[in-house]
């Protein structure tokens, strides 16, 4: 009940309803606490719907996985499900009826990534306790399928900042990255439900940072130009290119279009050529 116009003090500041918990990722969150108690609770229920799109794609959840077979998370969307992967390529295939998810276990792992391809475009709503989004998540050295634990999005080069040194690339399902050493970053944000494919250079733990009140920007580049010669097929599995400048014979100019093709003269890649090194997904 703080008045600034008030300057002689009468005793009657009142404190108590402004204390509580004020985390934004807690349960019992109030956005009228300023002051925090210790009182903030991260194991309560909640739900989370997750959309799957058609085709190929990687989710994940911050709800806590642990002890749960990933037949019993996915059944509501069983009949969309073509195929689902864990970072060591083991699956869950139910045309075939084989589960060797989680090291033949089934289990799924918290914090970790899932790619899948589904039939349709769905809904997978997943209920249980919240995982606190600094859930210490293990992180081997080279490939990994990264689960994003924030309930809100996060800036991707603050959510990686922890590991910052660590880190060689991130992508999203779409091929988007951010790749510290070429400071490029199309991904922008990360958001809850999805997955990403991270790549480190040692074996470390990542926890996510809590979400900034105020945010700042990333440097997002428009990675959605004019693409002359078509989409590529996303296939489930890409590569990222990155070409420096001083590997050109004949260097391009800005606004050139960098195609790649297959044997078969299929097209699987193409970006907008980029001053310094052009990064380019190619899909296989």
């Amino acid at each position: 009940n703080y008045d600034e116009n008030a300057s002689i003090d009468d005793g009657s500041c009142e404190e108590q309803s402004c204390v509580g918990c004020t985390d934004p990722n807690a349960c019992n969150y109030e956005q009228d606490h300023t002051i925090d108690d210790g009182s903030c609770n991260y194991s309560c229920e909640s739900t989370q719907e997750i959309i799957i799109n058609e085709g190929w794609s990687m989710f994940s959840t911050y709800i806590d996985t642990e002890g749960l077979n990933i037949e019993g998370v996915v059944a509501p969307i069983y009949d969309a499900i073509y195929i689902i992967k864990d970072e060591d390529g083991n699956v869950y295939w139910p045309l075939i009826n084989v589960n060797t998810i989680g090291n033949g276990t089934g289990l799924m792992y918290p914090g970790k990534g899932y790619l899948i391809k589904s039939t349709q475009d769905t809904i997978l709503t997943i209920s249980g306790s919240t995982l606190e989004s600094s859930y210490p998540i293990e992180l081997e050295n080279g490939w990994n399928y990264l689960g994003y634990l924030n309930q809100e999005p996060g800036n991707v080069e603050e959510m990686m900042a922890p590991i910052v040194d660590n880190l060689t690339i991130i992508k999203d399902d779409l091929g988007n990255v951010y790749f510290p050493e070429y400071s490029l970053n199309t991904i922008g944000n990360m958001n809850p439900g999805e997955g990403y494919n991270i790549k480190t250079n040692s074996s470390t733990i990542l926890s996510y940072p809590t979400i900034p009140q105020f945010g700042r920007f990333s440097n997002i580049e428009n990675n959605y130009f004019n693409k002359r010669f078509g989409e590529a097929i996303n296939t489930g599995n890409n590569m990222i290119l990155a070409i420096k400048d001083y590997t050109w014979n004949k260097k391009p100019v800005i606004g050139d279009e960098i195609v790649v093709y297959d044997n078969e003269n299929l097209m699987v890649g193409n970006s907008v050529y980029r001053d310094g090194a052009t990064v380019i997904t190619i899909w296989g």
